[in-house]
C-alpha cells in the first residue's frame, strides 16, 4: 500500500492494531472505516484534526462514497453458480457490511462530538439526513 505508511510495530505482537504514520485522505478514511476492526483511537483523532487538511463536506462526501460499495459485476451474474453466490455472501458478510457499519459509526461520531460542523455549515445536515434516509430505503 503505497498511500499509506504505517509505524514500525516495536513488538511483533500482530493483535495489535497498526499505527499510521501517514497516508492520503483516501487511504485514512479507509482505515477510518476498515472492514477488519474499529480503531476508536484513529477515529476519534481524524474526527478532531480532520478540518486542518480537510473540509466536513469532503469528509461528508467521501464517508458517504465508501459506503456505497459497489458489488463486483461478475459475482452479480452468477445465474446457479453456487460458488459465485456463497462468494458474494461472503463478501458481503465480511467485507461489505462491516464497512457501512463502521461508516455509520463514524458519522454518529462526528454528530455525536462535533456538531458545531453541522451548526455551521447547514447543508451537511441535509446532506447527511437523505443518506440516512436512503440508507433506510435500500434496508427496506
Amino acid at each position: 500500500e503505497s498511500n499509506i505508511r504505517f509505524l514500525e510495530q516495536k513488538s511483533k505482537n500482530y493483535t495489535s492494531i497498526p499505527t499510521i504514520a501517514q497516508g492520503t485522505l483516501y487511504k485514512i478514511v479507509e482505515r477510518v472505516t476498515f472492514h477488519r476492526y474499529t480503531d476508536l483511537a484513529l477515529v476519534k483523532s481524524f474526527l478532531t484534526t480532520f478540518r486542518f487538511f480537510a473540509k466536513p463536506r469532503v469528509i461528508l462526501d467521501m464517508l458517504i462514497e465508501r459506503y456505497s460499495i459497489p458489488l463486483p459485476q461478475e459475482l452479480l451474474d452468477h445465474g446457479d453458480d453456487i460458488e459465485k453466490i456463497e462468494l458474494l455472501k461472503r463478501l458481503q458478510k465480511e467485507y461489505i457490511k462491516p464497512v457501512q457499519l463502521r461508516v455509520i459509526n463514524v458519522m454518529r461520531l462526528w454528530i455525536d462530538y462535533h456538531f458545531d460542523d453541522f451548526e455551521k455549515e447547514t447543508e451537511l445536515v441535509s446532506i447527511m439526513m437523505g443518506f440516512f434516509d436512503r440508507c433506510r430505503e435500500s434496508q427496506s
